[in-house]
């Protein structure tokens, strides 16, 4: 299952693992190494409504968050548009790209 990410808090708490993380890509190697600990992926989808090659990738990325082992891999959604704030602090300058930990 894909679930989209509204709000910065829901952001960082997703990402960072807290709602204070605040810079978070200045800790991104210490997250790399978390994710690693956990045995845990987590993927995050930048997308937009208006982006044709994010409508075309939304059903392959949806059947394979499907078939994925959620203890394995977690898939999440920001909509750049509805969240500018987290695609500005994510450094997303296009979409559709991916990020993850």
């Amino acid at each position: 299952m894909v679930e989209y990410i509204k709000t910065v808090e829901e952001f960082d708490s997703i990402v960072c693992g807290t709602t204070l993380c605040g810079l978070w890509r200045v800790d991104f190697i210490s997250q790399i190494a978390k994710a690693k600990e956990l045995n845990k992926a987590v993927l995050v989808d930048y997308t937009a409504s208006w982006c044709g090659p994010c409508k075309m990738i939304a059903p392959v990325l949806d059947k394979i968050a499907g078939a994925a082992d959620p203890n394995q891999i977690e898939f999440y959604k920001v909509d750049v548009d509805d969240a500018a704030e987290i695609a500005s602090r994510a450094g997303i300058s296009a979409v559709c790209s991916f990020d993850g930990p």
